[in-house]
């Protein structure tokens, strides 16, 4: 993970408490469990169909929730 973050230019933060991490890590889940979901339903079964999609869509219904 640490590789392909610095390939990308992005420096990871590390959570200062365990309420932190768990928030982290639940929504990590949710996006995980919801992500697949979506994708199945969109009909959605590769990288180059899923990107514009998750740009143009999940996102945004995403973050209206």
């Amino acid at each position: 993970m640490g590789l392909v973050l610095r390939d990308l230019g992005i420096e990871p933060i590390r959570a200062l408490s365990p309420q932190a991490k768990g928030r982290v890590e639940r929504l990590f889940a949710t996006l995980q469990d919801r992500l697949i979901a979506e994708l199945a339903l969109a009909g959605k079964t590769t990288i180059e169909d899923a990107n514009p999609w998750l740009a143009d869509s999940f996102v945004n219904d995403f973050n209206r929730r």
